[in-house]
């Protein structure tokens, strides 16, 4: 009778374990089904609402830049977090000088140390486990539950902007996965801050963010290179062949892997370490190979050169092209720096670009990344552009910057 009861009780003992473990499996499951959906909830507010978190999160880094933006005596409109020198006065050549150059010493940054946070996520989210669908990696949850396009390539983080002796960036190797998990994460963290605040209707401040966006050792900052395409001369097929001056914008899908649902310039896309490093002006081909390498697979269609593969930045016929500089911000959502350039193509003397409006217009096709558009360059355009809710920041910039040096990029020939 012993043995029975004592068998009896150990088989109460393990099914109790048993239920028990099946009960914590179920209210697992739940509570992911939840993270789940709140993770695809925040990744869609963020892509219908972008304009509205940037403005937000502009507003709380220039309360922390308020003082010296005062002192400097500007009071131009800007879409960009900058430093006095971060945008040029005067406009730079890419192929007579230099803006970047490579530290091989410096080390990669995986994540953000809670520490260098504003309002942190509170103590039991901090292992992130908790904020994501599953594990700690933002890349990898939005890979596998948002569909995103993510490939984790080389690409570089900027170290250091000096603007002592003119505009130079130092840069650094590092992952794109670091950049997601570093910079996206803050625009997750931003987004979500907001969105709790709306819901709960308080007047307290509890938005997330960076403690010094412009200290480069607390998060992997990628550097996004964002080009202006002029072309001039390209003949209209409506009005007795007369010439007019256009400009490519483009409306990027929602299923790109950053800055879905907006509208910004073409090409644009990270800079990656794709130029041969044999090759004696390999940091001045950096941004301009990289320019070149975007605009053959954005607007010509051509295939994406994988990440180890070397782009010959010789390969496109460069006749009736210049590539311009014109300066440096970062994006308020993610603070990623972004660089901002012009590529002006004379259609009469270039190759790379049909000669006529609906020729060109036919060329450009759409694919996964959105659709690329044709507009003339005028002054309205620009503002039009400039004051759209649904374009980047960055972009918005470039439109600002284009709007005050038209006339002098109109003259500037190939």
């Amino acid at each position: 009778m012993d043995l029975l009861l004592t068998a009896l009780t150990i088989l109460g003992i393990i099914l109790t374990l048993i239920g028990s473990y099946i009960a914590y499996n179920q209210w697992n499951d739940q509570r992911k089904e939840i993270r789940i959906r709140e993770f695809k909830i925040n990744h869609k507010s963020v892509r219908d609402r972008r304009e509205f978190y940037s403005s937000k999160m502009y507003k709380e880094y220039l309360k922390m830049q308020g003082e010296e933006e005062d002192k400097s005596g500007e009071k131009k409109q800007r879409f960009l977090l900058t430093k006095n020198g971060w945008i040029p006065k005067i406009i730079i050549d890419l192929c007579e000088k230099k803006v970047v150059e490579v530290d091989k010493k410096q080390k990669r940054i995986r994540k953000i140390n809670p520490n260098d946070l504003v309002n942190p996520p509170r103590r039991r989210f901090l292992r992130r486990r908790f904020l994501f669908p599953e594990g700690p990696s933002y890349a990898d949850n939005s890979k596998h539950y948002l569909d995103k396009n993510l490939f984790n390539g080389d690409t570089f983080r900027v170290v250091n902007v000096n603007t002592n002796d003119g505009l130079k960036i130092t840069i650094s190797k590092s992952r794109y996965y670091d950049y997601y998990n570093t910079c996206e994460y803050l625009l997750y963290l931003a987004t979500c801050g907001i969105n709790e605040q709306e819901k709960r209707k308080e007047h307290k401040e509890r938005i997330c963010r960076i403690k010094d966006p412009f200290d480069f050792n607390n998060r992997s900052v990628a550097i996004g290179g964002n080009t202006l395409t002029i072309i001039k001369n390209i003949i209209d097929d409506s009005e007795s062949e007369s010439k007019k001056h256009y400009f490519l914008i483009h409306k990027r899908s929602d299923k790109v892997s950053e800055a879905m649902n907006t509208v910004s310039v073409v090409p644009a896309g990270g800079l990656l370490d794709v130029i041969n490093k044999k090759d004696e002006d390999y940091e001045k081909k950096l941004i301009w190979g990289n320019i070149l390498r975007e605009f053959e697979e954005e607007v010509n269609g051509i295939s994406e050169v994988e990440d180890t593969e070397e782009y010959d930045a010789e390969r496109v016929d460069k006749k009736g092209i210049r590539f311009l500089f014109l300066g440096v911000g970062l994006d308020p959502l993610t603070t990623k720096m972004e660089a901002m350039s012009c590529m002006i193509v004379d259609a009469e003397e270039s190759n790379i670009f049909k000669k006529t409006c609906n020729s060109l217009k036919n060329n450009l096709k759409e694919s996964y990344e959105g659709k690329i558009e044709l507009v003339e360059f005028t002054k309205d355009n620009l503002r039009l552009h400039m004051n759209n809710k649904r374009s980047m920041p960055v972009f918005r910039e470039i439109m600002r910057i284009a709007i005050d040096s038209f006339d002098n990029l109109l003259k500037i020939g190939p």
